[in-house]
């Protein structure tokens, strides 16, 4: 038993320094850990949103070809929302079909362009306004782009394309 006690007779614990730098370490860690973590939740949410609007083209589109009628789609820049619409062949009515939102912290951004695309039973689209469907972060970072081809309405998603 004595031997026991001597051999552990010279182990007195941590200094106090010791104890500091290995929890300044730790929170550096910590600090680039969290920093990349917002940003991957961010892309996330992002990756999300234009997952969403991707569908919800993609469904106008269907509807429009298998119904026989257009369907509108609206987009606000910067802001969250968008809307689809039916159109009514013998009319021209357009009937609210659904209003959406992106997920928080998702917007189309100011300098999108596009404003509407309607697509047709013969499976074309008319885009108003230029360029693509725009979605990004708040702070515009991470931005993704949706194409809408206007010959055969294929709607593609582009990632990091802003």
């Amino acid at each position: 038993m004595g031997r026991r006690r001597g051999l552990w007779q010279d182990e007195h614990g941590f200094s106090l320094a010791e104890v500091m730098i290995t929890i300044v370490i730790m929170g550096i860690v910590f600090a680039i850990a969290s920093s990349t973590w917002f940003g991957v939740v961010e892309g996330r949410r992002v990756d999300s949103a234009t997952n969403e609007v991707a569908a919800d083209l993609r469904r106008a589109h269907t509807n429009a070809t298998n119904r026989l009628e257009d369907w509108r789609v609206e987009i606000d820049a910067d802001t969250r929302d968008y809307r689809i619409y039916r159109i009514d062949p013998d009319t021209g009515t357009a009937t609210l079909s659904s209003s959406n939102l992106l997920p928080e912290h998702t917007e189309f951004p100011p300098a999108m362009g596009v404003s509407a695309i309607v697509f047709e039973p013969d499976g074309k689209a008319q885009i108003t306004g230029a360029g693509n469907v725009r979605i990004a972060a708040d702070d515009g970072s991470p931005c993704h782009e949706i194409e809408v081809n206007p010959v055969t309405s294929r709607v593609e998603v582009s990632i990091d394309a802003c």
